[in-house]
């Protein structure tokens, strides 16, 4: 059964090609009415992050772990890199969610089919945000995607869950309504941004940074994100990504920042 049905591109698009110009544009087809639109997990992958360094003229480099513009020859902000994988999670993998999920409520799939789209759906964007913190898919290594096992099968786990208490209430009177479903549903979609910052961490370390702190974002922040903050500069590692252990969870905000030891 496919997830998502097949979007036809104007005829004057090309998916591959040298221009950058045109990639640009293919993405914006692509990205400015998902909610009306649907299209391949396949097209994204391509366009959004795997081609992410080419489409905005980035090279990553490795002995600095950072992209490089290259018209202007300075380094590209890391909240510019993130911004692009917060894009692709509202964009792409929360409208997808929340089409699967509607299919469920529906009655169009059962409870075992959207299980199947779902975790299909998470492991995409567990892979698409790991390489793009990592500095892309060439330089993404097994072990990075071994570390995402881990996630998987964590957030597996967490669906497992979800999936047999819809399906057991269904019927009585505790049986979870559509709104209920979907709202829980959409908390996966900013699951895999924890996965960024997985990359991020063996990209920095890689490059010889050896301390990291914790940077609190521009909304509420909770205790525990506070208390690490507090902490400062400390050994890369020592912090977990953002959105894991602490309140927040998946709505966390928070970043973080490397440097090399003065």
């Amino acid at each position: 059964m496919k997830v998502i049905q097949i979007l036809p591109l104007p005829t004057s698009s090309v998916l591959i090609t040298d221009s950058r110009e045109r990639k640009q544009r293919i993405f914006r087809y692509l990205t400015d009415s998902l909610t009306q639109r649907q299209t391949t997990r396949a097209v994204l992958r391509r366009v959004i992050i795997a081609e992410l360094a080419d489409r905005e003229g980035y090279t990553w480099e490795q002995l600095t772990g950072r992209y490089r513009n290259n018209r202007t020859g300075q380094f590209v902000a890391e909240s510019r890199i993130i911004a692009e994988v917060d894009t692709y999670h509202e964009k792409v993998v929360k409208p997808n969610i929340e089409r699967i999920t509607e299919r469920l409520t529906n009655g169009n799939i059962n409870v075992s089919q959207w299980q199947a789209q779902m975790q299909r759906e998470i492991k995409d964007a567990h892979i698409l945000s790991v390489q793009a913190g990592r500095g892309g898919k060439a330089v993404t290594t097994q072990a990075d995607y071994g570390r995402q096992g881990g996630r998987l099968n964590f957030e597996y786990r967490r669906l497992d869950l979800f999936a047999a208490e819809i399906a057991s209430k269904h019927g009585t009177d505790q049986e979870l309504t559509a709104k209920q479903i979907m709202a829980r549903s959409q908390l996966y979609s900013r699951g895999s941004r924890t996965a960024y910052y997985d990359g991020l961490n063996a990209a920095k370390e890689g490059a010889g940074f050896n301390e990291e702190r914790r940077v609190l974002g521009a909304t509420d922040h909770c205790q525990v994100c506070r208390d690490f903050e507090a902490e400062g500069w400390m050994p890369i590692g020592h912090f977990p990504s953002p959105g894991t252990q602490c309140e927040g969870r998946h709505n966390c905000g928070c970043d973080k920042e490397f440097r090399v030891r003065p």
